[in-house]
């Protein structure tokens, strides 16, 4: 592939992910925001108050939670707003230095698709995890996140997770996502996507609001335009 070949396919697939705009969700899950087979990391984890979409049998769950309680211990608070939003106050919480007073919680669940697992489903998955509590994104590992199967212990089959149906965990800025203070105050987007090789795409994201912040318009579609792009690249270094 030349050139002028690579470009104006970067073109198209730039122009291609501005049209699956109506493949995002940010709306409670199920319209009832339970997930379709309920959670999976953790007796102590209720269902509920996920943001996310299902389509075909293939869905994708993101939520967030206070991780510590004026106690500093965990809690299923949420403080849902119905749509994308979740927020929490500093001043009801009581969290070590290191760690931010909320996690983030995210499912995909391939079980009921007729593949029955995730990566027979044929979708390449990235969630992005932002670090940055401004009105920028800045999401760790790379402009297009990573990939969730790395969490493997709270997968259906969490020895050999190419067999799994369902991956979900809890995760806190504070594990490893290179903050320098995780308890800062601002709006941090986490999403999720979902993309396969005909470049369909499903994709849900939220905000968790820490203290007094302004919700800004979502960033999912800058998102899906970087994995995009990111996607297009990769294949024509295949090519």
């Amino acid at each position: 592939m030349n050139l002028v070949q690579k470009m104006k396919t970067l073109t198209a697939v730039a122009a291609l992910s501005l049209s699956f705009v109506g493949a995002v969700n940010a709306a409670p899950i199920n319209s009832t925001g339970d997930l379709q087979n309920g959670v999976i990391f953790g007796s102590g984890n209720a269902n509920g108050s996920f943001t996310g979409i299902n389509i075909d049998g293939l869905e994708l769950g993101l939520r967030g939670k206070l991780r510590y309680n004026l106690s500093g211990l965990p809690e299923n608070t949420f403080n849902y707003d119905g749509d994308r939003t979740y927020t929490f106050d500093p001043a009801n919480s009581f969290a070590p230095a290191n760690r931010s007073i909320w996690n983030f919680e995210f499912s995909i669940d391939a079980s009921n698709t007729a593949a029955g697992t995730l990566l027979g489903s044929g979708y390449e998955f990235f969630l992005g995890v932002d670090t940055d509590p401004t009105a920028g994104i800045s999401n760790a590992f790379g402009p297009m996140g990573f990939s969730p199967l790395l969490f493997p212990d709270n997968a259906s089959d969490n020895i050999d997770v190419t067999l799994a149906s369902v991956i979900q965990n809890s995760q806190n800025l504070g594990f490893g996502f290179t903050m320098a203070d995780p308890q800062l105050a601002g709006i941090y987007t986490i999403s999720l996507v979902a993309i396969n090789q005909q470049q369909q795409i499903l994709s849900t994201s939220i905000d968790i609001v820490v203290g007094a912040a302004e919700v800004s318009a979502p960033a999912t579609l800058s998102l899906l335009a970087l994995v995009m792009l990111g996607f297009g690249i990769r294949r024509m270094r295949n090519s």
